[in-house]
């Protein structure tokens, strides 16, 4: 799984509740078959702290806090291993209490030129108000939130930066699938049935929904992330065909 003519991309898998950061470390993961052998001599350990596990391999990245569980990649034929990694990692801590789950898509990428640069700010965020009180506006940081597709309670944001890593005139977007641990009945089918953000529900951890965070990585995963791609796709394909 990737996306054509970009410079970096990967993906994360962020769980949040309740976690021991002290039992994550390579030989645990190798210990249950999540990695092999040599990964797990071979990785990078960081930390192994009550506070915080962080340590990495070639393909993953592992980042463990008390209130949540972070598993990345940068490496886009790994994706589906990475799935497979945070699916196996719940299985086998089947009394950890958790409340959503986070499936988050990432890439940077290079603009034709400063030109078309500029002309992508503009049209994702028009200057007309901000030119009218402020001296050579320019987009920093767009962030745009939405309901999800289906029946799991949560959100969509994607959000586009300048990037740190592709320079000049790169460009960095997310896309960050959360799903809360709880199905609705309907999504809102207007902007006056969405509650404000400060007003939108959290759930309490709790180790009985490790089935349903199974549930949305093992069935909603392809479809989440084409949804992912195509947003983040849409956006190359635009900064690259000014009109």
């Amino acid at each position: 799984m990737a996306l054509p003519d970009v410079e970096v991309e990967g993906a994360t898998i962020v769980v949040l509740g309740r976690f021991n950061p002290a039992i994550f470390s390579p030989a645990w993961l190798r210990l249950h078959n999540l990695i092999g052998a040599v990964e797990a001599s071979e990785a990078d350990v960081k930390m192994i702290i009550p506070p915080a596990a962080v340590f990495s391999t070639e393909w993953l990245s592992v980042d463990v806090r008390h209130d949540r569980m972070q598993l990345g990649t940068a490496m886009p034929q790994e994706v589906e291993r990475l799935r497979d990694t945070a699916i196996g990692v719940l299985s086998v801590l089947p009394e950890t209490p958790i409340s959503a789950v986070g499936i988050n898509r990432d890439v940077h990428w290079a603009t034709p030129s400063r030109e078309k640069y500029d002309w992508f700010g503009d049209e994702l965020a028009p200057k007309k108000f901000w030119d009218r009180h402020l001296k050579l506006s320019g987009t920093q940081d767009l962030t745009i939130r939405a309901v999800r597709p289906d029946n799991w309670a949560g959100y969509i944001l994607v959000s586009v930066q300048p990037s740190t890593l592709v320079k000049p005139c790169g460009v960095y977007a997310m896309v960050n699938d959360h799903a809360l641990l709880r199905k609705v009945p309907s999504q809102p089918r207007s902007r006056a049935d969405t509650p404000p953000i400060e007003a939108q529900d959290t759930i309490e951890p709790s180790r009985d929904l490790i089935p349903l965070a199974l549930e949305v990585l093992r069935d909603e995963w392809p479809s989440r992330m084409v949804q992912a791609d195509r947003v983040l796709g849409s956006l190359i394909h635009m900064s690259r065909e000014r009109s």
